[in-house]
């Protein structure tokens, strides 16, 4: 007799081969995501979940890298598949700090793109701290705070603390507007011009804050802004070397996307 749980175990024993003898470049998206499922959910049948994950989130990394809380709002997920996908996204960002196949974010254009998928899912004002190594790889991307109503009012010292841990060349730091408007606030150019101080004194590269809006991002690079919030900084500074001109604090190898094509 046939039974359901032999139509499922059959299914997986399928495409467990399938993915045996073709890699990932022969199966779909979805077939990808059930295999994933398999791990996490043993007897039932995960198609459908897998389904629904893509038709939430549109990637597979989307939904790798989702928080916990949009998970649970897909139909099916449960804490221990959330927990499992949230799992398995710290163990890629971890080998993504430690291997020669980091992602690397030399253009205005490249980094908005991860600072969306990194924050776009959050409902509430979040700002996160990307490290990046003299290279421009992400060595990761450290969460910072969640629900603040002035940035202005994030810790700072923290923020470094962090780079120096990474030891981080270089930073670039994003956070979401619940609104939809990307466009900086005063206290968020007042922030990063406290920031970039805090950058200089500890030689870090300050690359870009990015504000990530409803449809659109902001880069205060693309924004032309980022040049003179580091010229204010740069002055601000007592005991800067002064043999030193504020253009060596001007950030190099990151193409502004809004002034050259790539």
């Amino acid at each position: 007799m046939i039974t359901n749980e032999n139509i499922h175990k059959n299914h997986r024993s399928r495409l467990k081969q399938k993915f045996k003898n073709s890699g990932l470049n022969g199966l779909t998206d979805h077939e990808i995501l059930e295999l994933l499922l398999f791990y996490v959910i043993p007897r039932s049948d995960v198609n459908p979940l897998a389904h629904h994950l893509l038709s939430h989130f549109g990637t597979i990394e989307k939904v790798i890298f989702a928080p916990k809380e949009e998970l649970l709002k897909v139909q099916g997920v449960g804490p221990g598949v959330s927990s499992f996908f949230n799992s398995l996204a710290k163990v890629m960002e971890n080998m993504s700090s430690t291997t020669d196949f980091r992602t690397q974010l030399f253009s205005t254009a490249l980094a908005k793109t991860y600072c969306r998928n990194s924050i776009e899912f959050s409902k509430d004002e979040q700002t996160n701290l990307i490290s990046l190594n003299i290279h421009n790889c992400i060595i990761d991307c450290f969460f910072v705070a969640k629900g603040q109503e002035d940035i202005t009012k994030l810790n700072i010292r923290d923020i470094i603390s962090h780079a120096i841990d990474v030891r981080a060349a270089k930073i670039i730091l994003v956070h979401n507007h619940p609104s939809g408007n990307p466009t900086p606030s005063n206290s968020d150019v007042v922030f990063t011009r406290s920031l970039a101080v805090a950058c200089m004194m500890n030689d870090i590269d300050f690359l870009d804050h990015i504000i990530v809006g409803k449809n659109t991002e902001y880069s205060f690079v693309e924004g032309d802004i980022m040049p003179a919030i580091k010229n204010s900084a740069y002055n601000s500074i007592a005991g800067v070397d002064k043999k030193n001109s504020p253009e060596s604090f001007i950030s190099t190898n990151y193409i502004n996307c809004a002034k050259q094509d790539i």
